[in-house]
């Protein structure tokens, strides 16, 4: 017993000195990717995917990352500093969407026109739907139906009443835009479960209140500005964007963990007004059942080797580009069979 005692303090003994030099090195090895992200960037390259570690030094996740894009979430292991830097991430862009959203303004009608536009693209997906049934299904039109309901009931309310409302309808009307899409290009069922996923967290969102809100609008916020980028390239070809096409869906692929993760924290129940989502959004994402371990990746640095390698090799390849289409949505890291 005391030799098997003695192995053990051993061990103990050696794992401590080797996370002590970890935290002592920590701002050291963050500064590399500090650096080769300003490298990267300034030859017009998407810089590498740091790992997490990185969100205890702000200073050197702008370098590195920069906040034009959201940092995926690879992995809950850091999820409370991950959730922080959702809140900066909010704090550097909220305002050029509201800029973009027209809600700078004194006409009071922003939210309203944002509804328009949202029930509006729901009709588009709806007929679209229809006409291809062997690519949808009925959750989809279900979802999509709840959708425009909540839209009608949001749009009699002010902007200040639900903060997260404006970028909830925004991010639910480029997903349903993106979808669109995916269904002229052809895709198959798969395809589209990815967007349907991100709709049904976004109307959850859209009544939340009080400083939970952030959070969740900066996922929002990440998701529709990739979904944007995907919109664009599949309308004008994706020739030779083979690793904007993969960053961005990385970059989703995260937004969704996350918001599954907020969705765990906070119910849309407990929102002023969780009478009408619960009305309109009865069948709720099985989402919140995924379980950690599913989800929590406990070593960081290997994954985000995995994913930065991954870009690196699809980017380049010829083929990739041809199945792209029918892939690029489906869920690479978060279980879609929930």
């Amino acid at each position: 017993m005391s030799a098997i005692s003695a192995e053990r303090k051993e061990r103990e003994a050696i794992l401590k000195t080797y996370w002590d030099e970890r935290r002592r090195t920590a701002r050291e090895r963050m500064l590399s990717f500090a650096e080769l992200g300003e490298a990267d960037r300034k030859r017009g390259h998407l810089p590498a995917l740091p790992p997490l570690e990185i969100l205890n030094f702000t200073d050197l996740l702008g370098r590195a990352w920069g906040w034009d894009s959201l940092m995926p979430c690879s992995s809950l292991h850091y999820w409370l500093q991950y959730k922080k830097y959702l809140h900066d991430y909010y704090d550097h862009n909220i305002s050029k969407v509201n800029d973009d959203l027209n809600l700078n303004g004194d006409d009071g009608n922003g939210l309203a026109a944002l509804a328009d536009s949202c029930i509006m693209m729901e009709h588009e997906l709806e007929s679209m739907m229809m006409r291809r049934p062997k690519v949808s299904n009925d959750r989809e039109l279900s979802l999509s139906c709840k959708i425009t309901r909540c839209a009608h009931e949001i749009s009699k309310m002010k902007c200040s009443d639900f903060p997260a409302a404006a970028v909830a309808l925004k991010c639910i009307t480029k997903e349903a835009d993106l979808m669109c899409q995916l269904l002229v290009c052809g895709c198959t069922a798969s395809a589209l479960i990815f967007c349907g996923r991100i709709r049904e967290h976004a109307l959850s969102f859209m009544t939340l209140k009080g400083p939970e809100h952030v959070a969740a609008a900066a996922t929002m916020m990440g998701a529709t500005k990739e979904a944007n980028l995907i919109c664009e390239l599949l309308k004008n070809g994706l020739d030779g964007h083979g690793s904007e096409l993969l960053w961005s869906k990385t970059i989703r692929d995260g937004a969704l963990r996350a918001m599954i993760k907020i969705s765990d924290e906070y119910s849309a129940e407990d929102s002023t007004m969780g009478s009408i989502v619960e009305k309109n959004v009865s069948g709720e994402s099985d989402d919140k059942n995924c379980s950690k371990d599913e989800l929590v990746q406990d070593d960081n640095v290997k994954e985000t080797e995995k994913i930065n390698q991954k870009i690196k090799e699809d980017g380049v390849e010829g083929n990739y580009l041809d199945k792209s289409v029918e892939q690029m949505m489906e869920v690479k890291s978060v279980n879609e069979d929930s």
